[in-house]
């Protein structure tokens, strides 16, 4: 039995534990305010979700895969831009834009961690997000 469970969120084991083996993204996120950002920081910041990219039966009877469910993920859904130029396991992808809250100020940008997905298939995706990008 989990006896915190916000350091557990905060920390992203309860997120890991709920995509387990299944292929897909920790969602990361990093709150800013004007005093956070003139102090060269975030106000918050930490897991707030995991999605899995695993094919369903429809999925697969398409020939869809994990991969193209991701690629399809960060690039339809979300304008993203990867942690790095260059290829390397543990790319991960940023928000372009930022939510923002225009009463208090604050944004919120979220990042999504490719999770359980072989090197041959983090750099798939990180090919898909480059081209998207151009």
């Amino acid at each position: 039995m989990i006896q915190n469970m916000e350091q557990c969120q905060s920390d992203g084991d309860y997120f890991r534990a709920q995509l387990g083996t299944d292929r897909g993204f920790l969602v990361t996120f990093n709150t800013y305010t004007e005093e956070s950002v003139e102090a060269g920081d975030s106000e918050d910041g930490g897991y707030s979700d995991y999605e899995s990219m695993e094919p369903d039966e429809l999925d697969s009877e398409d020939g869809i895969t994990a991969v193209d469910k991701a690629c399809r993920y960060l690039t339809r859904g979300h304008s993203v831009e990867a942690s790095s130029s260059h290829f390397h396991p543990g790319v991960w992808y940023s928000d372009c834009d930022n939510d923002t809250y225009y009463r208090t100020g604050e944004q919120i940008q979220h990042s999504y961690h490719p999770t359980n997905f072989s090197e041959d298939e983090q750099r798939a995706i990180f090919d898909a997000v480059k081209a998207g990008r151009k």
